[in-house]
This record gives structure tokens, sequence and C-alpha cells, in this order.
């Protein structure tokens, strides 16, 4: 009975240590996780910031030459010539360059100087033109905490938010492009009338139709207006935060070019 007291004591001293092994672990693996997001979204934010400085202004024609618009982007291109655009959105922290690489890998990773970033870039389809000259266009971001990248794509999801901050621009080398949202649509990223410029572009009177089926916030007025013109129609979307991977939210907006 002595020997079997030893033993169990013995055992319970082992059980408690590969608990205590076990736990220390969890919590060490649950600090990594929130110091590596948290070091994510400081990274975002950072290269945000440093571009600040290169942001070209958001105005028409009247007031800026292209040849000073140029000159903004040339000094953007300077840090990496695949930047070929900036996109703003009223009332959200989305305010930063765009950027095309090679392919649609390039930039899940890279921020827009170029350098290795977890947290990305918003980087164009390279299905489409860097001009974005095409009748439909796709914009890529992550959706990183503490709303960074795409994540505030996520408050076109609410109906009050959607009401009151529907306004963008997309700055190009001498021009801009005014966006209006009319719709936030929850989708598959196996949709091709998303995610697929040449096919949505192809077959635009599906594309509303798919639009108006999924949107979960949409501008009827704006659906009407583009089913009877060839107004350009630009993609923004990113990760849903919901259960399934394969969910994505895809916010549509109407492009017009500033006077």
């Amino acid at each position: 009975m002595k020997a079997a007291g030893v033993l169990l004591k013995v055992l319970n001293g082992l059980y408690s240590l590969v608990l205590f092994l076990t736990l220390t672990a969890a919590a060490g693996l649950s600090g990594y996780v929130l110091w590596d997001s948290s070091r994510v979204i400081q990274s975002a934010h950072a290269v945000q910031q440093t571009l600040q400085a290169y942001r070209p202004a958001a105005t028409g024609a009247k007031e800026k030459s292209d040849a000073e618009e140029k000159a903004s982007f040339a000094e953007l291109q300077a840090l990496n010539p695949d930047i070929c655009a900036w996109l703003t959105l009223s009332d959200t922290g989305i305010d930063y360059p765009v950027v095309q690489g090679e392919d649609n890998l390039s930039y899940l990773s890279k921020n827009a100087l170029g350098d290795y970033d977890l947290a990305g870039s918003i980087f164009l389809d390279t299905r489409n033109s860097r001009s974005f000259d095409g009748a439909y266009q796709v914009l890529y971001g992550h959706n990183v905490d503490g709303d960074a990248m795409f994540a505030d794509l996520l408050k076109y999801r609410e109906a009050a938010f959607f009401e009151e901050n529907r306004e963008g621009v997309l700055i190009l080398p001498g021009n801009g492009q005014k966006l209006l949202v009319f719709a936030c649509v929850r989708t598959s990223e196996r949709e091709p009338l998303i995610f697929d410029p040449e096919y949505a572009a192809e077959n635009r009177s599906l594309l509303l139709d798919y639009a108006e089926e999924h949107a979960e916030q949409a501008d009827g007025n704006a659906l009407a207006a583009l089913r009877t013109n060839d107004g350009k129609i630009l993609a923004m979307t990113t990760c849903s935060n919901g259960s399934d991977e394969d969910e994505r939210i895809a916010v549509l907006a109407w492009m017009e070019e500033m006077k």
C-alpha cells in the first residue's frame, strides 16, 4: 500500500507538471499571436503614415494641372513603380496607394513600398489595366484588425453607415475618379461575376442582377441608372470575418471622371 501511495504521488506530480507545461505553452502561444497581430496592425498604420506625405491631391483639372499631378505620382512611383493609384473612401480608414504586381499573389504579403509585410497592400487585379479604363475593375485588400487596410469595407454592411458614407475618390496620374458606392455584396471568392474582371465586364446585366440579389445594402436608383449607361464599376473586396473561409465582402462603386 505504501508503494502504491508513493506511485500515486509521483503520477500526480507528473500530471501537474504536464498540465503546467501545457498551460504555459498555451499562454505563450496566445501571447505570441496577440503580439504578432499587434505587429501587423502597427506595420500597416506605419506604412500608411509614411506614404501620406506623397498622397496626390484629390482635385479636379481646374485646380491642379496634369503636370503637377504626374509629378506627385512620379514621387510615389520613385518609391515603388508598381503604385498606380491612390484610393480614399469617406469616413473610413481607407486612404492608401494602390499597387499592381506581376500576379495577384505579389502583394498579398508585401506593402506598397515593396517590403515584406503580412498586412499586404491594396492591389489591382492583374487582368485590369492600371489606367482603370476598363468597364469593371477589382481591388483586393486584407481585413486587418485595428481598422487597417480593407477592414473598414465591412462598415458598409450597416444600413446607417451605408446611407451616410458613400463617396470616395480614386486618384490617377493626371486625373481622378469620383466614386459612389452603390452596393455592399456578400459573395464567394469563386464568384466570377465579382472576381473575374473580363467576365463581369462582358456580362454587365448579370453582374448588376447578382449585386442586387446578394446585396446586404444597395442603392436601387444607382443600380437602375447603371443599367442604362456604360458607367465604369470598381469592386473593392476583402474577407468577411464569417465562419465560411470562402466568403467575401465586395463593395461596388460607380466611377465618374472628376471635372
